[in-house]
C-alpha cells in the first residue's frame, strides 16, 4: 500500500490512559488521508497489548488507514527515537509529531494541511492550550495574550522565548485569528522530512530543545517559512506521569535541560547569530 500524504507519527511511554484519549481524538479527525507510526518508548506494558489501543488501533485499519508499532527497549526520549526512524518519516511528504498527551479538535490536522496549501512553508505548528487536571478537578487554561516566539541575543548569551504555545483571539470578540504567524519555532507540528538529512542522537530523554532543533533544521535546508496556525487547536491534558516525568527524570531534570540547551548551542548559536 501506498505512503498517505501525512504520517502521524506518535512518541508514547507508559502514558495508557492519554495516549487512548489522543488516539480517539486522531480518530475523529475530518482529515483523513494519514497512516499512523506509534513509537513504544520502552513502556512497561508495551502500548499495543492495552485491549482498548488495540480495539481502536483495529477501527483505524478497518478504515484502510496503516497502522505500525515500534518498541525501543531502552527509554531513549523522542529526538533520539527520531532519528533512528528517519529514514521511515522520509517515505512521507510530511509527518505530523504528536505526544501521548494532547487532544485534537476535530479539524486541527485539516486547518494545519492548509497552511502548507497557501503557504511557501516547511513547518506549521498548533495552538496547544493547557487542559490540566490536577487532583481530579478539570479546568482549561486559555490565554487571552499572544506573544510572538523570537531568539534574541543580548550580552552574548542566546536566549529562546517559548510562547507560540497559544491560541491567539481577537481581544474583542475573543474569537481565534485564522491566519497563519510566521514564528521562530513552533511545538507540536507537521514538517516536511525532506528537508531532514539527518538528526541529533544525543538529546537527552526530556529533548529540551529538540522540536526547536528540528524546526530550524528544516527552515535552514529549506529556505521557508515556520507558520504558527491559531486556529489549529491540539489540546495539551498535561499527563502528570509518564513520558519525560518519570521519577529518575524529575531528580536529574536541570542537568537534563542544561545538557540539551549546551547542545542547542553548539548547533545553532552562531549560525542564528549572523
Amino acid at each position: 500500500m501506498a505512503p498517505k500524504k501525512l504520517l502521524v507519527n506518535i512518541f508514547t511511554h507508559n502514558r495508557p490512559q492519554y495516549f487512548a484519549n489522543t488516539l480517539m481524538s486522531l480518530y475523529a479527525q475530518s482529515f483523513r488521508d494519514f497512516d499512523i507510526l506509534i513509537v513504544d518508548d520502552a513502556s512497561t506494558i508495551p502500548v499495543d497489548s492495552i485491549d482498548f489501543v488495540r480495539k481502536v488501533l483495529f477501527r483505524f485499519k478497518q478504515e484502510g488507514i496503516g497502522v505500525e508499532v515500534v518498541r525501543s527497549t531502552v527509554k531513549m526520549g523522542i529526538a533520539t527515537n527520531r532519528s533512528i526512524i528517519l529514514p521511515e518519516l522520509k517515505k512521507y511528504k510530511y509527518v505530523f509529531d504528536l505526544n501521548d498527551d494532547h487532544y485534537l479538535d476535530v479539524d486541527c490536522i485539516a486547518n494545519m494541511m492548509d497552511m502548507f496549501d497557501n503557504e511557501d512553508v516547511c513547518v506549521v505548528g498548533s495552538a496547544t492550550p493547557n487542559f490540566s487536571d490536577p487532583n481530579n478537578k478539570v479546568f482549561v487554561n486559555i490565554p487571552d495574550k499572544f506573544e510572538l516566539p523570537c531568539f534574541s541575543v543580548k550580552d552574548d548569551a542566546l536566549k529562546i522565548h517559548r510562547y507560540c504555545d497559544h491560541i491567539f483571539m481577537k481581544p474583542e470578540t475573543k474569537d481565534p485569528i485564522i491566519m497563519g504567524l510566521v514564528v521562530d519555532h513552533a511545538s507540536q507540528f507537521i514538517y516536511m522530512p525532506e528537508y531532514l538529512n539527518e538528526l541529533p542522537k544525543d538529546y537527552s530523554v526530556l529533548g529540551y530543545t529538540e522540536e526547536t532543533d528540528l524546526c530550524l533544521r528544516c527552515k535552514f535546508n529549506s529556505g521557508k517559512k515556520i507558520i504558527f496556525c491559531s486556529h489549529a487547536v491540539n489540546w495539551h491534558m498535561q499527563a502528570p506521569v509518564g513520558g519525560v516525568r518519570d521519577e529518575d527524570n524529575f531528580k536529574n531534570w536541570e542537568a537534563l535541560k542544561q545538557s540539551d540547551w549546551d547542545l542547542f548551542l553548539s548547533n545553532w548559536e552562531g549560525r542564528l547569530k549572523k
